[in-house]
């Protein structure tokens, strides 16, 4: 009787923390359609960084890819980034050296998108290649889409409808009280500002 006790516990175990590290792996952040998102992508390589490859996958109906860029990150002096494949639901980029090599403990670059789809869509953006060194990089330990302080395995990506919950949820943004994952960019300057509710309230006057 105990060893089935015991049994079922390891299975309840098992289950549970399976279903935590699944959970943990992804998050989901919402904005509008029209928005711009600006997607960091951390990595930590204990070698010198030769090169870089990452190819994410999406749905090409609720995003638009538009390059990376390497702007405010660690590698922006020494290093250059080139923006491959750009196709339906596919980014490809490559970062290389032109000066110095070294290791990498930070976000390296920004993954581009502009929101086109209608509310209530949503896609996921996940790595189908991210190598370092020509070595697969191990995510989320070791690298990911970085967001509130964490590396994700898996962005999930809902477009909302623009009302004043979104003004609202804003504010809360700006004013500190809240983070509540929701990323709008109108003006595409890689940040949440006052133009962006700005925008909201006159896209919502138009609109009525």
């Amino acid at each position: 009787m105990k060893a089935r006790i015991m049994f079922f516990f390891i299975i309840v175990t098992a289950l549970f923390y399976k279903t935590y590290l699944n959970a943990s792996e992804e998050i989901t952040i919402y904005t509008v359609n029209g928005s711009f998102l600006s997607i960091p992508v951390y990595i930590n390589e204990q070698d010198d960084s030769r090169g870089i490859a990452l190819t994410t996958s999406f749905n090409h109906q609720v995003l638009q890819p538009i390059g990376g860029s390497l702007e405010e990150t660690i590698l922006e002096n020494d290093y250059k980034i080139e923006s491959g494949l750009q196709s339906e639901g596919k980014l490809s980029i490559g970062v290389y050296p032109f000066k110095d090599k070294y290791p990498v403990n930070a976000v390296m670059c920004y993954l581009h998108f502009q929101a086109t789809g209608a509310p209530g869509l949503s896609t996921s953006l996940q790595f189908t290649t991210f190598e370092s060194n020509n070595d697969a990089v191990l995510i989320p330990e070791n690298g990911g889409v970085r967001i509130n302080g964490k590396n994700w395995k898996k962005m999930n990506i809902s477009c909302k409808k623009i009302d004043l919950s979104c003004v609202i949820a804003l504010l809360q943004i700006l004013t500190g009280m809240d983070s509540n994952n929701l990323f709008i960019d109108m003006n595409h300057d890689q940040k949440t500002g006052v133009e962006d509710v700005c925008y909201l309230l006159i896209f919502l006057s138009d609109f009525k």
